[in-house]
C-alpha cells in the first residue's frame, strides 16, 4: 500500500471550494478513552450522548460508556472472517435517540456460499436485537476488497460501500482476466457489472418496517439496465466513505494498484480521494486517476487491444452479467499527476450530458452521471 503524500485537507481544497486554514495542533486535546482492548476494530459511531460503538473484524460489537469511562461486549456475531472479511462496517440512525436502530455491515456464511450483509438491528435492553436484513451480495471466497463502510446523508439516506472482490495480485495493472475459471481475476464481473452490487457505493432510504425505497438521482432507473440501489459504480476498494452533511456530497478513498511505470498494459497505479456531487460511473478495473485507460487484450494470445475509451467505455467480459455498454466515465480530475489527454475527458463530458437524459429519475432531478475526483500518484 503506497502512502498518499498530500494532506486530505490539499486534496480537498483543489477539488472543491477554499477551506479555512487548518487549526494549529496546540489548539487539540487528545483524550485516550480505550486502549489494548480491541481485535482488529474496523469502524466506530458516536452517538449525541457520547457512547461510541466499536466493531470488530471478527464480530465483536462494543459500547464505549463516558459515564463509565469503560467498554463492554454488547454483542458477539457470527461473520466469515476469511481473508478480508468480517464485520467492517457500523452506522446509527439518524434518529438513534428515538428508534435505537444500529445498521452493520458483515459478512456471512462459510467458504461455500459467502455474502456480504448490511442488516439493520435494534439497541434495547443492553443488546443488538431483531435483526432485519436490507442487502446481501454474494461474493467469491478467496480474496480480496470487502470495502463495507456505512453512512448517512442529511436526508435520511444510507450509502454502504462494497469492494470489487477481485486478486489484485496476478498483475500490477487492471485484474481483467476473462478466461475460464479466472473470475476471481477478472473486476470486470463486479466493479464494471451494473447488475452486480460489488465494487459499487448504493445509496436507499430506509424504512421503519426494515425495508428500502430508492430515492430520485441513483444512477440507474431502468432495471434491465442496472441494480437501481447503485450511486456510484467502478470502484476497486472504497473501504471508508463519509457524506458532506451540508452539501450532500460523497467522498471515500481507493488505494489504487501496484504497478510502478506506465506499460503498454496501461498506467501506473494511482490512489485517490474522490467526491461525487451525483450518481456516476468511476471507471475501475478499465479506467484510473483522470480518464488513464487500461488496455483490453486477448487472454488466450496475449494480443493487446485498443485502449478503453472513456466517452464509451464497454464491458465485454465473458462474466459480465449486466449491460455491456456502460454509463460515460464522465468526471474531471484535479491534484496532483493528472495529465489525461484533453481530448479524452472532453469526448467523456459530452458523452456524459447525452447519457444524462437515461439516469435521472424524472425531469426535475439532478444529473445523474456526473463526478469529481483527486488523485495522487503512486
Amino acid at each position: 500500500m503506497r502512502p498518499i503524500v498530500p494532506s486530505v485537507l490539499a486534496l480537498l481544497a483543489a477539488a472543491a471550494a477554499p477551506l479555512r486554514a487548518q487549526p494549529e495542533a496546540n489548539r487539540f486535546e487528545q483524550q485516550v478513552l480505550l486502549q489494548g482492548v480491541f481485535d482488529e476494530p474496523t469502524e466506530i459511531a458516536v452517538a449525541r450522548d457520547g457512547r461510541v460503538f466499536i466493531v470488530e473484524r471478527k464480530g465483536t460489537v462494543r459500547l464505549y460508556d463516558p459515564r463509565t469511562q469503560a467498554s463492554r461486549v454488547v454483542a458477539r456475531l457470527d461473520v466469515f472472517h476469511e481473508d478480508e472479511n468480517g464485520l467492517i462496517g457500523v452506522a446509527l440512525d439518524p434518529r438513534f435517540d428515538a428508534n435505537h436502530f444500529v445498521y452493520l455491515a458483515r459478512t456471512v456464511g462459510d467458504s461455500t456460499r459467502p455474502r456480504h450483509r448490511l442488516a439493520r438491528f435494534t439497541f434495547t435492553g443492553d443488546a443488538l436485537r431483531d435483526e432485519r436484513v436490507l442487502v446481501e451480495v454474494p461474493i467469491n471466497p478467496g480474496c480480496c476488497h470487502t470495502a463495507g463502510s456505512i453512512t448517512f446523508d442529511g436526508r435520511g439516506n444510507l450509502f454502504v460501500s462494497f469492494g470489487d472482490n477481485t486478486n489484485p495480485f496476478a498483475t500490477p495493472h487492471a485484474p481483467i482476466d476473462d478466461a475460464p475459471g479466472r473470475q476471481l481475476w477478472d473486476a470486470r464481473r463486479s466493479a464494471a457489472n451494473t447488475q452486480d452490487l460489488r465494487g459499487k457505493i448504493l445509496r436507499i432510504t430506509p424504512t421503519a418496517d426494515g425495508r428500502y425505497t430508492i430515492p430520485a438521482g441513483n444512477l440507474f432507473t431502468d432495471a434491465r439496465e442496472g441494480r437501481p440501489e447503485i450511486y456510484t459504480m467502478g470502484h476497486r476498494n472504497p473501504y471508508r466513505i463519509s457524506v458532506d452533511r451540508h452539501t450532500g456530497f460523497l467522498y471515500w478513498g481507493e488505494v489504487g494498484p501496484d504497478a510502478r511505470e506506465d506499460s503498454s498494459a496501461g498506467p501506473k497505479g494511482y490512489d485517490e480521494i474522490n467526491q461525487a456531487r451525483r450518481a456516476g460511473n468511476f471507471g475501475w478495473p478499465l479506467f484510473i486517476a483522470d480518464n488513464k485507460p487500461y488496455r483490453d487484450r486477448d487472454i488466450a494470445t496475449g494480443v493487446q487491444r485498443a485502449p478503453f475509451d472513456p466517452a464509451h467505455p464497454v464491458n465485454d467480459s465473458h462474466n459480465n452479467t449486466g449491460a455491456k455498454v456502460l454509463p460515460p466515465r464522465s468526471r474531471r480530475s484535479s491534484g496532483t499527476r493528472t495529465t489525461g489527454a484533453r481530448s479524452s475527458r472532453s469526448s467523456a463530458r459530452a458523452a456524459a450530458r447525452r447519457w444524462r437524459g437515461r439516469c435521472t429519475t424524472r425531469p426535475t432531478s439532478p444529473p445523474a452521471c456526473g463526478s469529481r475526483r483527486t488523485t495522487t500518484g503512486s
